[in-house]
């Protein structure tokens, strides 16, 4: 969402959702949103928690694709389009 403040729909705007970005940063301990991010990354790894494995990724990408209900995410601040869901979905699964 950081990355993609440009497709803000909250309609108290971009600026009000970075405020809301950098306050998580700060209270994590960080002067920045990218520093809580990789904090954040780097916590996950630490943790060892594994990333699912698809045994027929094409697949198991379109059917999730697929599955996703557009009404569900209405309350997200950032449109999600399907590229982008397509592209999350990617990230997550290779």
């Amino acid at each position: 969402m950081v990355n993609h403040l440009e497709n803000c729909i909250d309609y108290r705007g971009s600026n009000y959702l970075n405020s809301i970005f950098v306050a998580i940063a700060e209270t994590l301990g960080f002067t920045s949103v990218e520093n809580a991010i990789t904090f954040f990354r780097t916590m996950l790894a630490e943790m060892e928690m594994k990333y699912p494995v698809a045994s027929d990724c094409e697949a198991e990408l379109e059917l999730l694709i697929k599955s996703v209900n557009p009404l569900r995410l209405k309350n997200n601040p950032i449109r999600l389009t399907d590229y982008v869901i397509k592209q999350c979905y990617e990230n997550i699964l290779k």
